[in-house]
């Protein structure tokens, strides 16, 4: 789903990642990306960056988040994500590894796709997972596969 529109006329000085402001599930996770990127990147609601970029139509960036770079480059969906991961040294590699390896790049873009068609869910799901607090994720899939371990072999024994 990488994504190139013409170049953008006035690309921000910085990259800009470019998100729906009305989505809990977008919320939390640009929040979460903004704890991992720091200050290498800008965040903005589309609601608010939109006119900025007109050769982006709105229904574009209700679609897929949007990374524009000082270049005027704009990727889309898991591509955006992937790169924004690219301005933190640490996850350099991520973006690369989604450019190269076709199969991961598919499944990428097939994550993406299922979760942007259900946010109201995937937030939920996610809030269940990690908890409220984008800023301090708690593992909690953690301690729901330990209980799942422990009730299968509970029910074992007591099947035997």
């Amino acid at each position: 789903m990488l994504q190139q529109f013409i170049k953008i006329n006035n690309p921000p000085n910085d990259a800009l990642l470019v998100w729906d402001g009305e989505c809990k599930f977008c919320r939390y996770w640009v929040n979460r990306l903004r704890k991992i990127t720091g200050h290498t990147i800008s965040y903005a609601p589309f609601q608010k960056a939109e006119i900025q970029f007109p050769e982006i139509p709105e229904r574009e960036f209700r679609e897929a988040v949007k990374l524009i770079d000082p270049l005027g480059n704009v990727y889309s969906g898991a591509a955006a994500i992937l790169k924004t991961l690219d301005y933190k040294k640490s996850c350099s590699l991520v973006y690369s590894f989604y450019k190269k390896n076709n199969f991961f790049r598919k499944t990428s873009d097939f994550i993406y796709e299922k979760i942007s068609n259900n946010r109201p869910f995937a937030y939920k799901a996610t809030v269940a997972l990690w908890g409220k607090n984008p800023f301090s994720p708690k593992p909690y899939w953690l301690i729901y596969i330990v209980v799942f371990i422990v009730a299968i072999k509970w029910l074992k024994k007591n099947n035997d």
